[in-house]
């Protein structure tokens, strides 16, 4: 197995882990992708609240920093 496929299934297998016990999952796709037009700041902000709710944060957080995932 070469690194590029360690590393996607280290990615998928971490995600995994958490990702079906977030509030985020019945949320529409593009909840967490704000465009940049007027909506996007109250699109931000109804996401934020999401995420506060959510019991599994910190995993989700702890993925985005160590997968470097800057959206979502």
């Amino acid at each position: 197995m070469d690194d590029e496929t360690s590393y996607q299934r280290r990615k998928i297998d971490a995600l995994a882990a958490f990702h079906d016990q977030g509030e985020c999952l019945g949320a529409p796709p593009g909840a967490f992708f704000p465009g940049t037009g007027p909506e996007a700041r109250a699109q931000e902000r109804e996401s934020k609240k999401i995420c506060q709710r959510c019991g599994v944060r910190t995993q989700c957080l702890d993925y985005a920093i160590e997968f470097r995932e800057h959206h979502g």
